[in-house]
């Protein structure tokens, strides 16, 4: 470590480490902050600059084509050249993405502030926990996963609030804007008070196969998006994601030839972990969706302003915040794959609910589906990462980014 500071989890704790788990909070209020208050703002842009639905899609689309399709290769990047520089490089460029954003005079170079900001949190999010781990003994990590999942929760809860206020009150762009205090203090936090891990120079980044994963996902992303108005039988629809397959096919044969590959196959092989791949994939398409879609539904069928929607979201962000923390709670006592049975059954409920809601609105079915929705969040995103990292193989060393690096990979496609 520099500074000459020991590793805190071998002698007596950090005693800084609880400023290091703030800095830590602080970044994931960011991501949580930014995607609520963005989807709040979505009609507003497409308003201003008279955009069609399918334009709008991109506004999300090509964030996750940016944080899924890096967050492996950056995962990488933290082991090789330590996960605070990695973690403050992160933020800084999603500072300069929302910057981009804010300034954007069309939806074209609002597209590109969004890609700059999903670069910038691929690089930022998989440190988070991993850096958290690093600063604490063992004995406070059950309470720090429990904390920095309230963090989550408290983001959830007060981001439609704020970016309905936001988007009423002070216009879009300040949707954007609204990331800048925040990642400045981080930034400073992290900076004064967390260890600075040393290079390890045993870890090489395989470069080209993170550039044809990044390549995969927009081809794949590029393809869902266009079939609903080209037809599952168009060649725009059949050409990318024939060669997407091609190219994630070619990438994963790859791996197998390198002396150390980019993604850790032997992950693929647990039949626990491929089973919370897909179950975490699935989830993130349904909540992805249901995200995008309610705002639109309320602003622009029913005609209620950004603030009004954040208070009928709200709904959803307090039961989430909720389910989180007893689901952290019970995670830290047990096992957290019993939580994730629970929730494909409050998942299925919530969307029955929203699925049988009559032509005319009813409070009832839309409430009881934000409610069975807010529920399955929670658990979901406590359990899944947690599940991912414990069933991982045991005889050889995986580091903690191979698990939550995939896991998340899977989710965000499906969103």
């Amino acid at each position: 470590m520099s500074n000459e500071k020991e590793h805190p989890s071998k002698n007596a704790p950090y005693p800084h480490r609880w400023w290091v788990l703030g800095g830590l909070g602080l970044a994931l209020m960011i991501v949580n902050i930014d995607v609520t208050v963005i989807n709040l703002a979505i009609p507003t842009i497409g308003r201003n600059f008279s955009a069609k639905i399918y334009q709008l899609q991109w506004i999300n689309n090509i964030y996750l084509i940016a944080m899924g399709g890096l967050i492996i290769t950056t995962g990488k990047f933290g082991d090789r050249f330590g996960h605070k520089i990695t973690l403050m490089l992160g933020i800084t460029i999603f500072l300069v993405g929302s910057l981009i954003a804010s300034s954007a005079p069309n939806l074209g170079t609002i597209i590109i502030g969004r890609f700059i900001q999903g670069s910038g949190m691929a690089a930022s999010f998989g440190m988070i926990f991993v850096l958290a781990e690093s600063h604490f003994p063992k004995s406070e990590r059950g309470l720090v996963v429990g904390l920095l999942v309230i963090f989550t929760a408290a983001a959830q809860s007060i981001g439609p609030i704020l970016g309905g206020f936001i988007v009423t009150h002070l216009g879009w762009r300040w949707a954007f804007l609204i990331n800048i205090p925040v990642c400045l203090l981080c930034l400073i936090i992290i900076h004064l008070f967390a260890i600075r891990d040393t290079q390890n120079k045993e870890v090489n980044v395989h470069y080209q196969s993170g550039f044809l994963i990044l390549i995969a996902y927009l081809l794949i992303l590029f393809s869902l998006n266009i079939v609903p108005h080209t037809g599952i039988r168009s060649l725009q629809f059949i050409l990318p994601i024939v060669t997407s397959i091609g190219i994630l096919t070619s990438v994963l044969l790859w791996q197998r030839t390198i002396p150390q590959p980019l993604i850790n196959l032997e992950l693929l092989h647990n039949k626990l972990f491929l089973g919370l791949l897909i179950t975490r994939a699935c989830f993130q398409m349904i909540f992805g969706s249901f995200l995008f879609i309610l705002p639109l539904y309320l602003e622009n069928i029913l005609g209620y302003d950004a603030a009004k929607v954040g208070l009928i979201i709200l709904t959803m962000t307090i039961f989430l915040c909720f389910s989180s923390i007893l689901t952290g709670i019970f995670n830290n006592r047990f096992n957290p794959i019993p939580p994730i049975v629970i929730a494909q059954f409050t998942c299925l409920t919530g969307v029955l609910s929203l699925t049988l809601m009559p032509d005319k609105l009813s409070w009832y079915y839309l409430i009881l589906g934000m409610v069975f929705m807010g529920i399955t969040t929670g658990i979901m995103y406590s359990s899944t990462n947690l599940a991912a990292v414990q069933c991982a193989p045991k005889k050889r060393r995986v580091r903690p980014t191979d698990c939550s690096s995939l896991i998340h990979t899977f989710g965000m496609l499906q969103e």
